[in-house]
């Protein structure tokens, strides 16, 4: 908002803010539902709130007035870095953020591609079609660095799902993606706890196995290896977000984001990783003997099957999407809750939330209801279900 009031909504400036608003903004919606987004000021905590498609509506509308903006600029002033000193994720770099934008309008045009198709179409094929187009190299991944330290290098619990299936697969990133346990478990290296388990956070969950994500490491927002697989399932929707502006083949773009995975965590092994057509996840032991054991959560294989039905098909591009995500546990969520896929582990206790795998959305803050009351009270409406964990959000539709 101050950004907003000090540059008159003119320039290079409020562009980029309106691209990082978005990028909060999104994670926001897609956590509860309808927000508060265009009526948002500096001024007032009673806002009213807009429907889940509103904001999306006015997100992409945000988005594509900042690249507008931000792609002029570039091409009138190739080279040039205004921000850098103030620019922790690209160095003032526009053309990246601009790339980032239209990445960003593809991730947030398949999350609504089953409530809005035609809609989520147009805008998955502008962002690619562009001039500077999406991310598809590592070196223009976002990610941002924390001087006081990354957040998931403390911020951890179950990954009993994730381990499972990289178990299985022989998932040679796993010793990148975690810490060996350091329990007394002679039978495996890596041990991880189901979610929706009760944890003694000092005596029980310490001994499994920690994130391999130093305080020093720089938090992924997005990554080329999403951005492929995006690709991928628009090929299965038959959009034109190929190279080129064609029909995006979906196996070359599955394969593409196995690579850049592992390219980007420095894994070996990949060749022989996209050729597996045999191995399938691990079913879920724990090698203390606390928790229950639970059959694999699917038998899908990694190698790309052309004959196989187009819900296989999905699967297996959510699946390896889902994993290359990591640590990124909002946008694995999301796509959970959208596609039904990667399938994982039941929830020991559903009965208590209505719920069986992954909740929904989360219930709208306790403050809201103090703060901001009758504007809150009139967003249950908009939630077409109750205030709770059950509900599912406006995109999900379909699934």
């Amino acid at each position: 908002n101050e950004v907003k009031k000090q540059t008159e909504e003119k320039g290079t400036n409020y562009a980029w803010a309106q691209i990082l608003k978005v990028s909060f903004m999104q994670r926001l919606t897609d956590t509860y539902g309808p927000i508060p987004y265009k009526s948002i000021n500096s001024t007032s905590l009673t806002v009213a709130y807009d429907s889940q498609e509103d904001v999306y509506r006015a997100m992409f509308d945000d988005l594509n007035a900042a690249i507008e903006v931000l792609t002029s600029y570039v091409q009138a002033n190739p080279g040039a870095a205004p921000m850098a000193k103030y620019d922790n994720v690209y160095a003032g770099n526009f053309s990246q953020w601009v790339k980032y934008a239209n990445s960003l309008k593809l991730r947030m045009a398949l999350r609504i591609s089953k409530a809005l198709p035609d809609y989520a179409r147009e805008q998955a094929e502008s962002a690619v079609k562009h001039p500077l187009g999406v991310i598809t190299s590592n070196a223009d991944n976002a990610s941002y660095y924390y001087e006081k330290g990354n957040p998931i290098n403390v911020m951890w619990d179950s990954y009993a799902d994730i381990l499972c299936y990289m178990n299985g697969y022989k998932d040679k990133r796993l010793e990148k993606y975690m810490q060996k346990h350091t329990g007394d478990w002679s039978t495996v290296e890596y041990a991880a706890i189901p979610s929706g388990v009760y944890v003694d956070l000092q005596t029980n969950t310490k001994k499994y196995s920690a994130p391999n994500i130093m305080k020093t490491d720089r938090l992924m927002w997005l990554n080329a290896a999403e951005v492929a697989f995006c690709r991928a399932e628009g090929g299965l929707l038959g959009w034109n977000v190929g190279d080129g502006g064609s029909v995006a083949d979906p196996e070359t773009f599955y394969n593409q984001g196995i690579q850049l995975s592992f390219e980007q965590w420095n894994a070996s092994g990949v060749a022989d990783y996209i050729e597996d057509a045999t191995s399938v996840p691990d079913k879920y032991v724990d090698p203390a003997g606390k928790h229950r054991t639970m059959a694999a959560p699917s038998t899908m294989t990694v190698k790309w099957s052309e004959s196989a039905n187009a819900s296989e098909k999905l699967e297996r591009i959510m699946i390896q999407k889902w994993i290359a995500l990591y640590p990124l546990g909002q946008e694995a969520w999301s796509e959970i809750r959208r596609t039904g896929f990667p399938k994982v582990f039941n929830l020991p206790n559903q009965a208590n939330y209505n719920i069986e795998t992954v909740p929904n959305r989360l219930p709208f803050s306790y403050n809201e209801y103090l703060n901001n009351k009758t504007n809150t009270e009139n967003a249950v409406g908009l939630l077409d279900g109750e205030d709770n964990f059950a509900t599912k959000l406006w995109w999900q539709k379909g699934n």
